[in-house]
C-alpha cells in the first residue's frame, strides 16, 4: 500500500464520525506498516482536513446523502419474502438520541411457508478502495453489532457498497459481522461475500447466509 492509499484509508476512517482518535491511530499503526515520520505526516494531514470542516452538520451531510441512498438501494434488492421489521433512523440533537439509533439499520423478517428468520443489516457506503483496502466501520461499532447479534440471537450482516454512488454502487458485499476482525478489509477478502449489484437477494435460512456471486 503506497502513501496515497494509506492516506485515503485513514481519511475514510476519520470521516466516518469526524474525529481521528488515539486508539484509531494505534490500530492503524499496528495493521499498516509505516515509519514514524510517515505516520506523523499522515495523521497531521487528516487532522488538518478535519479542522477545515466548519461544523458537525457538514460531516453529517457528507455522510447522509450517499448513506441514505445506499440504505434505499439495499431495501430495493429485497425480494417479496423480506419484510422490514424496523428501519432505524439517525436523528439526534445535542447528543440526545433514541437508543435504538445504535442498532443495525435494518431488521428484516425473512418469511417462508414453514418459518420466519430474522436478520439485521447495517449499511455502509464507501466512495472507493484505498489500494486493496476499504474502511468498513469503527472497532467499537463492530463490537456493538456483535453484541446486538448475541443479545438478540439475530445474525448481523454488514452491507458494504464501494464506488459509484449510494444509489448505484460499483461493488456490493454482504459480510457477516463475525467475519470482520478489523475496521478495514481487503478487496480480495470481501470478494467471497460479493453479491450481484442488480439482482434481488436470496437468503438460505438453514445456513443463515446469503447466496453470493
Amino acid at each position: 500500500m503506497d502513501y496515497k492509499d494509506k492516506l485515503e484509508l485513514l481519511r475514510q476512517m476519520a470521516m466516518a464520525d469526524g474525529i481521528l482518535t488515539d486508539n484509531e491511530k494505534l490500530t492503524f499503526r499496528q495493521n499498516i506498516p509505516m515509519s514514524d515520520d510517515e505516520a506523523a505526516t499522515l495523521f497531521k494531514s487528516i487532522e488538518t482536513e478535519l479542522e477545515s470542516i466548519q461544523s458537525e452538520t457538514e460531516v453529517i451531510d457528507w455522510k447522509q446523502k450517499n448513506g441514505l441512498n445506499f440504505e434505499k438501494y439495499i431495501v430495493e434488492r429485497f425480494p417479496i419474502n423480506f419484510k422490514i421489521k424496523n428501519w432505524t433512523g439517525d436523528k439526534y440533537i445535542n447528543g440526545k438520541y433514541d437508543k435504538h439509533n445504535l442498532d443495525p439499520d435494518l431488521i428484516v423478517d425473512i418469511e417462508t411457508p414453514k418459518q420466519i428468520c430474522t436478520i439485521a443489516i447495517e449499511c455502509k457506503f464507501r466512495m472507493g478502495f484505498a489500494g486493496e483496502w476499504v474502511f468498513v466501520a469503527k472497532d467499537y461499532q463492530l463490537e456493538r453489532y456483535r453484541k446486538y447479534q448475541a443479545e438478540n440471537n439475530t445474525p448481523v450482516f454488514i452491507a458494504i457498497g464501494v464506488g459509484g454512488s449510494g444509489a448505484n454502487p460499483e461493488h456490493l458485499f454482504m459480510v457477516p459481522v463475525n467475519a470482520l476482525k478489523f475496521s478495514g478489509a481487503k478487496h480480495e477478502y470481501l470478494n467471497r461475500f460479493k453479491l450481484n449489484e442488480k439482482k434481488k437477494f436470496f437468503f438460505f435460512i438453514k445456513n443463515k447466509t446469503f447466496k453470493y456471486k
